[in-house]
């Protein structure tokens, strides 16, 4: 189905199409919604890390209770992905004094972290609410790690 139109400027027929029409409609409804409709509960953060080294120390500096699970993957590649409620998480790695990935929340009421260290990396994990460190040998799989609040 076309309709021709004139316009006052032109003397050619402007062609309007069936397919033009729902083109621009599908473009009105795919439009992105304001921020405030699109606030989530949940912040997730995900960070890939060129790693080559066969120790990494994890600090956690968080002030909400929370876990980590760290798993093994691919050589020469450190993953880390954080998912905090009603906050927002953060990380970054050095290598001053050694490597370190430092994990952090801002705000909220309880944080998640996956990490995936490659194998036969050696791993020590710093956790808020314990004075020693635990240590994840080269061999191990997997951990899993939980904290609570300093003091709670």
């Amino acid at each position: 189905m076309t309709r021709h139109a004139r316009t006052a400027r032109s003397t050619r027929p402007r062609v309007v199409t069936v397919a033009a029409i729902a083109l621009a409609a599908a473009a009105a409804a795919v439009r992105p919604a304001p921020a405030a409709a699109q606030s989530h509960d949940a912040e997730t953060v995900r960070q890939t890390y060129t790693f080559l080294g066969d120790r990494l120390t994890v600090r956690v500096d968080a002030g909400v209770p929370g876990t980590l699970r760290l798993i093994r993957g691919q050589p020469g590649r450190l993953e880390v992905t954080a998912r905090v409620l009603r906050g927002l998480p953060g990380f970054g790695l050095s290598d001053q004094g050694g490597h370190v990935l430092q994990v952090t929340t801002v705000g909220g009421e309880h944080t998640d972290y996956i990490l995936v260290v490659p194998e036969a990396v050696r791993v020590l994990v710093r956790l808020p609410d314990r004075p020693v460190a635990e240590v994840v040998g080269a061999r191990q799989d997997a951990a899993t790690f939980r904290w609570h609040t300093p003091g709670g």
